[in-house]
Protein backbone atom coordinates (compact mmCIF):
# COMPACT_ATOMS: atom_id res chain seq x y z
CA UNK A 1 0.00 0.00 0.00
CA UNK A 2 1.34 3.50 -1.23
CA UNK A 3 1.69 6.25 1.45
CA UNK A 4 -0.76 8.45 -0.12
CA UNK A 5 -3.52 5.28 -0.10
CA UNK A 6 -2.18 4.76 3.40
CA UNK A 7 -3.47 8.69 3.97
CA UNK A 8 -6.47 7.86 2.35
CA UNK A 9 -7.53 4.88 4.16
CA UNK A 10 -6.88 7.20 7.67
CA UNK A 11 -8.71 9.75 6.56
CA UNK A 12 -11.51 7.55 5.47
CA UNK A 13 -11.63 5.87 9.37
CA UNK A 14 -11.52 9.28 11.09
CA UNK A 15 -14.59 10.82 8.81
CA UNK A 16 -16.23 7.52 10.04
CA UNK A 17 -15.15 7.86 13.72
CA UNK A 18 -16.19 11.16 13.78
CA UNK A 19 -19.48 10.64 12.16
CA UNK A 20 -20.08 7.71 14.71
CA UNK A 21 -19.19 9.70 17.57
CA UNK A 22 -21.59 12.54 16.53
CA UNK A 23 -24.78 10.33 15.67
CA UNK A 24 -24.24 8.37 19.20
CA UNK A 25 -24.01 11.32 21.11
CA UNK A 26 -26.72 13.20 19.22
CA UNK A 27 -28.83 9.55 19.72
CA UNK A 28 -27.69 9.76 23.61
CA UNK A 29 -29.36 13.36 23.48
CA UNK A 30 -26.33 15.19 24.32
CA UNK A 31 -26.38 17.68 22.57
CA UNK A 32 -30.15 18.97 23.16
CA UNK A 33 -29.16 18.54 27.12
CA UNK A 34 -26.06 21.31 26.00
CA UNK A 35 -28.44 23.68 24.43
CA UNK A 36 -31.05 23.30 27.09
CA UNK A 37 -28.53 24.69 29.45
CA UNK A 38 -26.57 27.21 27.00
CA UNK A 39 -29.94 28.53 26.81
CA UNK A 40 -30.77 28.99 30.76
CA UNK A 41 -27.27 30.32 31.03
CA UNK A 42 -28.22 32.71 27.82
CA UNK A 43 -31.36 33.73 29.99
CA UNK A 44 -30.08 34.23 33.15
CA UNK A 45 -30.07 36.94 35.49
CA UNK A 46 -33.13 38.47 33.51
CA UNK A 47 -35.17 40.62 35.88
CA UNK A 48 -39.16 39.58 36.10
CA UNK A 49 -41.30 42.87 35.10
CA UNK A 50 -42.98 44.47 38.29
CA UNK A 51 -45.63 45.40 35.98
CA UNK A 52 -46.77 41.33 36.34
CA UNK A 53 -48.75 40.62 38.98
CA UNK A 54 -49.75 37.22 40.24
CA UNK A 55 -53.21 37.08 41.94
CA UNK A 56 -53.79 33.43 43.37
CA UNK A 57 -56.20 32.00 45.24
CA UNK A 58 -54.88 31.68 49.09
CA UNK A 59 -55.89 29.88 51.92
CA UNK A 60 -57.78 32.34 53.37
CA UNK A 61 -60.00 32.58 50.32
CA UNK A 62 -61.47 29.60 50.37
CA UNK A 63 -61.65 28.82 54.19
CA UNK A 64 -65.19 28.38 55.33
CA UNK A 65 -64.81 32.19 56.82
CA UNK A 66 -63.95 33.59 53.21
CA UNK A 67 -65.53 31.95 49.66
CA UNK A 68 -65.59 28.89 50.48
CA UNK A 69 -64.32 26.33 48.78
CA UNK A 70 -63.56 26.43 45.16
CA UNK A 71 -65.07 23.92 43.13
CA UNK A 72 -68.42 25.38 44.74
CA UNK A 73 -67.84 28.69 43.91
CA UNK A 74 -70.69 30.54 41.91
CA UNK A 75 -69.31 33.64 38.85
CA UNK A 76 -70.63 35.88 41.41
CA UNK A 77 -67.33 35.34 43.51
CA UNK A 78 -65.28 35.84 40.10
CA UNK A 79 -67.24 38.91 39.64
CA UNK A 80 -65.98 40.70 43.17
CA UNK A 81 -62.94 39.40 42.90
CA UNK A 82 -62.59 40.93 39.20
CA UNK A 83 -64.04 44.15 40.43
CA UNK A 84 -61.41 44.08 43.24
CA UNK A 85 -58.81 43.50 40.86
CA UNK A 86 -60.01 46.38 38.88
CA UNK A 87 -59.54 49.05 41.63
CA UNK A 88 -55.86 48.69 40.92
CA UNK A 89 -56.05 49.97 37.18
CA UNK A 90 -54.24 47.48 35.26
CA UNK A 91 -53.54 46.90 32.15
CA UNK A 92 -54.56 44.12 30.90
CA UNK A 93 -56.09 40.98 33.04
CA UNK A 94 -55.58 37.68 31.92
CA UNK A 95 -58.51 35.42 33.67
CA UNK A 96 -56.92 31.96 33.57
CA UNK A 97 -59.93 29.77 34.63
CA UNK A 98 -62.27 27.43 32.29
CA UNK A 99 -65.85 28.93 31.73
CA UNK A 100 -67.30 26.02 29.73
CA UNK A 101 -70.05 25.36 31.55
CA UNK A 102 -73.21 26.88 32.69
CA UNK A 103 -74.26 27.68 35.96
CA UNK A 104 -76.34 29.93 37.91
CA UNK A 105 -78.11 32.01 35.63
CA UNK A 106 -78.25 35.14 37.40
CA UNK A 107 -74.80 34.84 38.84
CA UNK A 108 -73.02 34.03 35.44
CA UNK A 109 -74.58 37.19 34.49
CA UNK A 110 -72.73 39.18 37.16
CA UNK A 111 -69.93 38.00 36.34
CA UNK A 112 -70.46 39.01 32.34
CA UNK A 113 -71.43 42.25 33.80
CA UNK A 114 -67.96 42.59 35.41
CA UNK A 115 -66.26 41.85 32.30
CA UNK A 116 -68.18 43.68 30.24
CA UNK A 117 -67.47 46.92 32.30
CA UNK A 118 -63.57 46.32 32.32
CA UNK A 119 -61.29 48.97 30.61
CA UNK A 120 -58.86 46.24 30.03
CA UNK A 121 -58.77 42.76 27.92
CA UNK A 122 -59.75 40.08 29.51
CA UNK A 123 -58.20 36.55 28.49
CA UNK A 124 -59.61 33.64 28.94
CA UNK A 125 -57.91 29.47 29.07
CA UNK A 126 -59.58 27.10 26.75
CA UNK A 127 -58.01 23.70 25.20
CA UNK A 128 -54.77 22.14 26.09
CA UNK A 129 -53.38 20.59 23.01
CA UNK A 130 -50.51 18.06 23.68
CA UNK A 131 -48.18 17.81 20.35
CA UNK A 132 -47.02 19.33 16.99
CA UNK A 133 -48.53 18.42 13.55
CA UNK A 134 -46.25 17.43 10.56
CA UNK A 135 -46.13 21.74 9.36
CA UNK A 136 -44.93 22.26 13.13
CA UNK A 137 -48.15 24.06 14.64
CA UNK A 138 -49.85 22.97 18.28
CA UNK A 139 -52.48 20.60 17.70
CA UNK A 140 -55.24 19.00 19.68
CA UNK A 141 -54.39 14.94 19.49
CA UNK A 142 -57.20 13.42 18.48
CA UNK A 143 -57.74 10.83 21.35
CA UNK A 144 -57.72 13.44 23.91
CA UNK A 145 -61.06 15.50 24.47
CA UNK A 146 -60.59 19.19 24.24
CA UNK A 147 -62.29 21.26 26.31
CA UNK A 148 -64.68 23.28 24.27
CA UNK A 149 -64.87 27.13 23.98
CA UNK A 150 -65.73 29.37 27.03
CA UNK A 151 -69.71 30.27 27.14
CA UNK A 152 -71.01 32.68 24.30
CA UNK A 153 -72.17 34.84 27.28
CA UNK A 154 -68.47 35.70 28.02
CA UNK A 155 -66.97 34.74 24.91
CA UNK A 156 -68.66 37.46 22.67
CA UNK A 157 -67.85 40.21 24.49
CA UNK A 158 -65.84 43.00 22.28
CA UNK A 159 -63.56 43.34 25.53
CA UNK A 160 -62.38 39.97 25.57
CA UNK A 161 -59.81 37.93 23.60
CA UNK A 162 -60.49 34.00 23.77
CA UNK A 163 -56.82 32.63 23.73
CA UNK A 164 -55.59 28.52 24.63
CA UNK A 165 -53.16 27.12 26.85
CA UNK A 166 -50.50 25.07 25.19
CA UNK A 167 -47.26 24.94 26.66
CA UNK A 168 -45.38 21.10 26.06
CA UNK A 169 -41.99 21.28 28.86
CA UNK A 170 -38.61 20.40 27.06
CA UNK A 171 -37.06 16.88 27.49
CA UNK A 172 -35.59 17.81 31.17
CA UNK A 173 -39.12 19.13 31.94
CA UNK A 174 -38.48 22.69 31.99
CA UNK A 175 -40.82 25.21 30.44
CA UNK A 176 -38.56 27.58 28.14
CA UNK A 177 -40.99 28.18 25.19
CA UNK A 178 -44.64 28.64 23.47
CA UNK A 179 -46.31 28.44 20.07
CA UNK A 180 -47.79 31.82 19.24
CA UNK A 181 -51.04 30.35 17.61
CA UNK A 182 -52.25 27.11 18.47
CA UNK A 183 -54.62 24.93 16.06
CA UNK A 184 -57.79 23.81 17.38
CA UNK A 185 -58.60 20.60 14.98
CA UNK A 186 -62.17 20.72 15.90
CA UNK A 187 -63.04 24.00 14.19
CA UNK A 188 -60.10 24.25 12.31
CA UNK A 189 -58.99 27.59 13.59
CA UNK A 190 -56.24 28.81 15.50
CA UNK A 191 -56.38 30.56 18.83
CA UNK A 192 -53.67 32.57 20.04
CA UNK A 193 -51.52 31.00 23.24
CA UNK A 194 -52.38 32.20 26.70
CA UNK A 195 -49.02 34.07 27.44
CA UNK A 196 -48.16 35.11 23.80
CA UNK A 197 -51.79 36.94 23.81
CA UNK A 198 -50.80 38.17 27.33
CA UNK A 199 -47.45 39.59 26.19
CA UNK A 200 -48.85 41.02 22.79
CA UNK A 201 -52.25 42.89 24.07
CA UNK A 202 -49.87 44.31 27.29
CA UNK A 203 -47.52 45.93 24.66
CA UNK A 204 -50.57 47.08 22.16
CA UNK A 205 -51.85 49.11 24.98
CA UNK A 206 -48.33 49.91 26.56
CA UNK A 207 -47.20 51.91 23.21
CA UNK A 208 -50.32 52.67 21.80
CA UNK A 209 -52.71 53.61 24.81
CA UNK A 210 -55.29 51.64 23.98
CA UNK A 211 -56.56 48.12 22.64
CA UNK A 212 -58.92 47.11 19.65
CA UNK A 213 -59.71 43.31 19.88
CA UNK A 214 -58.72 41.80 16.68
CA UNK A 215 -62.02 40.04 15.29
Amino acid sequence: MTKKSKKLVAIFIFIIAVTGTVAFLAYAGLFNFWQLKLSDILKSGRFVSDDIVIVAIGENTVADTGLGQFANWQRDNYARIFTNIRKYHPRLIAFDIFLKDARDQQKDNIFRDALSEANSPVIIYRMNPSKYDDDGFFVQEPDVVANPLPLELFSTLENVVVSTAAILPDGDNVYRRIMPFVKDEQSGRYYENFPFAIARIFLTVHFIGFYLPIR
